[in-house]
């Protein structure tokens, strides 16, 4: 029929009035033809994920049953296969099972603790990582059937409960919070709480996660720290100090370089305007060659006179 000539690659015309291990051989390779042998004898066989090549070369992979033919006194007379190709089918399921490989491997490698939960929060299945997490610091097992409520402090129920609302309702929840653990000290969480999705488009559980991010705060808050004891050093140091981007635009300065600018030039700083506009067309050319050497990582120093607005000079020490 025209569904077997889809998976042999011949036409009907082709085949008829031969024998069938002359047209597909391997059958014969592939011990196929045992089952037609035994349904000439009166048996039915039966045949699974067999593969052969066709007429253009092509793998193809194919259930198939073989019983007999017989006339109306019961005699047998033939023989008939019924293939089924499923090629597709299990081209299919093999690339879902890589899939599924993947995504388990990535489940079970990542950093993060992963628990997956349905709609009422009781457990579906987690990682090893949130497993490890969870009995560290609460001397309890996860477990799928549980709830997740069975595994959080008393005092973070009501918490937890808006948030997995809140991802049943398609939000995605992401927070940054301190816990008491089982060492007995507090741990920066960073926590996610994500709808999942079924097929349909309807929100058919919940996943949660979770991650230790201790260094990262100790590293934020040392940065914040050192920033402001720089802030303190440029606001309160005797220098007046200006920065500047690589093309000379003012970025920012301190109270003391606003007060010498305003008390000397008559001019006020603002940032982004550029620092030339400050200074004197006369030492424009070298203070452009100045800030070209201190971009090369050269500190450049000078000393010279700055006329005020009180028409006396005034002497200033420039470092660059």
């Amino acid at each position: 029929n025209p569904a077997m000539e889809r998976i042999n690659g011949h036409s009907r015309e082709e085949v008829l009035g031969q024998r069938a291990v002359d047209v597909f051989p391997f059958l014969e390779q592939i011990g196929e033809d045992r089952y037609y042998r035994e349904a000439l004898q009166g048996k039915t066989g039966f045949s699974q994920g067999k593969t052969c090549r066709n007429a253009a070369g092509e793998q193809k992979i194919f259930d198939a049953r073989y019983m007999p033919i017989r006339n109306v006194r019961g005699e047998i007379i033939g023989g008939l296969g019924i293939i089924h190709d499923v090629t597709e089918r299990i081209n299919t399921e093999e690339a879902l099972r890589l899939s599924e490989m993947n995504l388990k491997a990535v489940f079970n490698n990542t950093f993060q603790n992963i628990i997956l939960m349905d709609r009422e929060g009781r457990i579906q299945t987690f990682n090893s990582n949130a497993a490890v997490a969870i009995r560290e610091n609460t001397g309890k097992d996860l477990k799928v059937g549980k709830y997740i409520f069975d595994y959080t402090h008393p005092e973070n129920v009501e918490a937890l409960r808006l948030n997995l609302n809140k991802a049943l309702q398609g939000e995605a929840v992401q927070l940054e919070k301190v816990y008491r653990m089982g060492d007995g000290l507090d741990h920066w969480f960073e926590i996610n709480y994500y709808p999942v999705f079924a097929e349909d488009g309807e929100i058919e559980g919940l996943c949660l996660t979770s991650l230790d991010i201790d260094h990262r705060k100790k590293v934020e808050e040392a940065l914040q720290r050192s920033e402001a004891d720089l802030r303190s050093v440029f606001n309160s140091g005797p220098q007046a100090i200006i920065l500047a981007s690589p093309e000379g635009i003012i970025r920012d300065f301190n109270p003391n370089a606003k007060k010498s600018l305003r008390d000397t030039r008559g001019q006020e700083l603002e940032i982004g305007q550029n620092l030339i506009d400050y200074v004197e067309p006369e030492f424009q050319k070298a203070y452009q060659e100045r800030f070209q050497k201190a971009l090369q990582g050269e500190v450049v120093r000078i000393e010279r006179t700055v006329r005020g607005v009180d028409q006396q000079d005034h002497w200033f020490e420039f470092i660059y």
